[in-house]
């Protein structure tokens, strides 16, 4: 038998806090969007992005021949193991940080998958394996 040692965490930051106000007005869901939506306007401009592109950071790793959308999956996948260490430890804080950048890494993807459904299929130039397709770089 496996005994889990937890310790209690001391409660929300002040940022968590306004959640909490949020989810007491009822709208916790739009809260939290807004959140992850600023978050992911300072990462971009962080990251040196333009103004009027959005998903270029995100873009950038096809240069590197990795498809964008399998590198977001990639970071989802790295913070879903960072999440899985910090439950353990019930760090309040890190935790709800982790799961903001999840689900920003999520949000990156699904917009690259909209403006790649949209766009021209990609030059010869960019090459990267595709989903379901034989590799033609590896």
């Amino acid at each position: 038998m496996t005994t889990r040692t937890t310790t209690q965490h001391s409660g929300p930051s002040s940022a968590a806090s306004q959640s909490l106000a949020a989810t007491e007005s009822g709208d916790i869901y739009g809260q939290l969007c807004e959140e992850i939506h600023r978050l992911l306007t300072r990462k971009r401009t962080y990251y040196g992005c333009p103004s009027d592109d959005a998903l270029a950071n995100a873009e950038a790793v096809a240069e590197d021949g990795i498809w964008p959308v399998t590198y977001q999956v990639a970071r989802v996948g790295e913070k879903l193991r960072r999440l899985r260490a910090l439950t353990r430890t019930m760090s309040y804080d890190e935790i709800r940080e982790t799961l903001k950048d999840i689900a920003g890494h999520a949000v990156v993807a699904l917009a690259l998958l909209e403006k790649e459904k949209t766009r021209e299929p990609v030059s010869d130039s960019v090459a990267y394996c595709e989903p379901g397709s034989a590799c033609k770089v590896c």
